[in-house]
């Protein structure tokens, strides 16, 4: 039996108007053929991290049930995408700090609805088949093969105009050497092996799911 698949928009921390939440509810129910969906804002700062509250309302609200949310943390200024079930075969993390990667901009600038907006298009069109553009690394591209050019002209050119070595010949007979070796003594002090056991920190909540966000 296919299950009822829910949208929701809780603004808690009042960044929408009624009629910007109308407009987000018009956006976002397309993306319940795929899984439940919901805008969260939130200015409550019980929990430690923004991955953790995205984390815990989630699966408070869906359980493991496929779905995404997009979630805007105000206490903590962090943005996030976080998926479950199919969804989040698809909103991948990677997906997801791309998304918040694209759209991060619009919350600094305090433009809320601009902001959830542009992230639930993108997590559509990615749920469609399709691909979003990724600029950031694109420029990440550029800003390296920038770097790789900088250094190879750099090496082409020391190469070009250092100096020619000398022969060890001449650089010895220019050379005052004088060597005095006195009495040497040894003393073994032992030897031994030091075994240091990998140690591995503590596992993670075990919880399904997962997501990215930015900082704004």
């Amino acid at each position: 039996m296919e299950l009822f698949k829910l949208c929701y928009i809780i603004c808690g921390a009042e960044l929408l108007t009624n009629e910007e939440e109308q407009k987000l509810m018009e956006r976002m129910k397309p993306l319940t053929e795929y899984g439940n969906i919901a805008f969260i804002s939130s200015n409550n700062g019980v929990y430690h991290s923004t991955s953790v509250l995205a984390d815990s309302v989630y699966h408070q609200m869906f359980g493991t049930q496929s779905g995404t949310i997009f979630l805007i943390d105000m206490y903590n200024r962090e943005i996030y995408v976080f998926s479950d079930g199919s969804n989040y075969n698809i909103i991948t993390k990677s997906k997801a700090y791309l998304i918040t990667d694209n759209v991060y901009r619009y919350a600094t600038n305090e433009e809320y609805y601009k902001c959830a907006d542009e992230a639930f298009k993108q997590i559509n069109t990615l749920l469609d088949g399709k691909k979003i553009l990724e600029p950031m690394r694109y420029i990440t591209n550029v800003l390296i093969a920038i770097t790789v050019a900088f250094f190879s002209t750099f090496i082409f050119m020391y190469n070009k105009t250092k100096l020619k070595k000398a022969p060890d010949k001449e650089i010895l007979s220019n050379c005052n050497i004088d060597f005095k070796i006195g009495d040497l003594e040894t003393k073994k002090t032992g030897q031994g092996n030091r075994y240091s056991p990998v140690s591995f920190g503590s596992g993670g909540s075990g919880s399904s799911g997962g997501g990215g966000g930015h900082s704004f």
